[in-house]
């Protein structure tokens, strides 16, 4: 299948020019081929670090595709290659959105101003996908310009029993064009923003359309805020009708870009975070990692998960339960089929380890449960490299826990 590529782990069967296995859209491919057509993927690793070799990467590749390479996870256990779906974040297959995505294909086909299909499709998703902007932005952006998100008008024709009026102004059927553009609240918080002109872009009720306006007017982090406040706009409406949280527009404006201010404080420095606590909560041992590059949050979280199971292994305990705020990684550690996502083989060798103790088991805690961990990080900010504590853990870091268990 065309979207299928390459999870990359023992990178002894995967070429670098003939095989798909980039995690980026279309092509999956490096852009210019140096090196000879047969050359394996295993000639960018450093296997003794069993990590990507830099120097490799920057002689014989472009800096775009180094950029790239760069944040694909490896696997310490080195598993086998595996194919996996690249258009979902548990890898595998879906019809139903691959039906989806081929219509999305042919209408950015068929918008005026492209005569090539598939290099409009190409321009757009890839300028899409490398935004800094979270992947659950880029998500949200990606069913709306399929015209999938389900507001009221689609749950309507999808004969879900509904009401079609828009919950806040009652003005008008709930469209997602109504959502993030002509009802009352939206229109506030277009004008409380730095892109004010963007509702006197007059395309119809097309979502994709609209973007495509905008996006000629704008710089990519324009573009990024816009698709961030079209998802704001879309969470306020979801809170307004299940937790009953009123919509008011300068607070849309402020979260989202205070929301975006912390993703890309955190692209800036990367850092994993443990801590090593007897059941009654006394420290025994923590560690902050800075990452040598950005990867996504998911597998930044399976790489923070596998490094604490690594080093409770190390400190020589026997029964251990693992705490995160990721459900998403908490559900993987518990799936017992294969975990096809990008970060599915780092989970595998971490269950490999786990094997080891006496005792193993995995919970997921709310983001406020975990202030400890993420308070460490912050600590480490200024620390370069690996930071072990054990035994005495800094002050600063009891004060937290001290105040976490209040």
């Amino acid at each position: 299948m065309a979207d299928l590529r390459w999870r990359i782990g023992d990178e002894h069967i995967v070429k670098i020019w003939g095989d798909r296995w980039l995690p980026r859209g279309h092509s999956f491919l490096p852009i210019c081929p140096p090196l000879p057509h047969d050359t394996m993927v295993s000639f960018l690793l450093d296997s003794a670090r069993k990590c990507w070799d830099l120097g490799k990467l920057q002689t014989h590749l472009l800096d775009v595709d180094v950029d790239v390479i760069r944040k694909i996870p490896i696997s310490p256990c080195l598993p086998s290659d595996t194919l996996i779906w690249h258009y979902t974040r548990d890898g595998r297959f879906s019809v139903r959105l691959a039906c989806h995505l081929q219509m999305n294909l042919s209408r950015i086909g068929s918008y005026p101003e492209s005569s090539n299909r598939g290099e409009a499709t190409r321009r757009f998703w890839k300028g899409v996908w490398h935004l800094k902007i979270p992947h659950k932005i880029k998500g949200f952006t990606w069913k709306a310009c399929l015209n999938i998100i389900p507001t009221r008008d689609q749950l309507w024709q999808r004969r879900v029993p509904i009401e079609l009026g828009c919950d806040c102004c009652d003005e008008a059927v709930e469209t997602l064009m109504h959502c993030v553009k002509e009802c009352d609240v939206a229109q506030q918080v277009w004008a409380a923003s730095p892109l004010p002109f963007v509702t006197d872009i007059r395309v119809g009720y097309n979502f994709y359309h609209w973007v495509v306006e905008v996006a000629k007017q704008v710089d990519e982090a324009g573009l990024g805020l816009f698709f961030a406040l079209c998802w704001g706009l879309w969470f306020a409406r979801n809170q307004a009708i299940f937790n009953n949280v009123k919509r008011v527009a300068t607070v849309i404006v402020q979260r989202v870009c205070a929301h975006l201010q912390e993703f890309c404080q955190r692209l800036l420095v990367l850092w994993r975070p443990l801590i090593v606590r007897e059941a009654h909560g006394t420290v025994l041992a923590a560690m902050s990692e800075r990452l040598p590059h950005w990867v996504d949050a998911d597998c930044a979280e399976a790489l923070a998960a596998a490094s604490a199971i690594a080093f409770a292994a190390e400190l020589g305990l026997y029964h251990i339960q693992l705490e995160g705020d990721s459900l998403s990684i908490i559900k993987a550690f518990h799936c017992e089929d294969q975990v096809l996502s990008t970060f599915g083989h780092i989970l595998q060798g971490a269950v490999c380890t786990s094997r080891c103790f006496t005792s193993f088991c995995c919970s997921h805690v709310l983001r406020n449960g975990n202030k400890a961990a993420h308070g460490l990080a912050r600590m480490a900010g200024h620390v370069t490299g690996k930071r072990v504590w054990r035994n005495e853990v800094p002050a600063e870091l009891c004060r937290i826990i001290r105040a976490e268990s209040v």
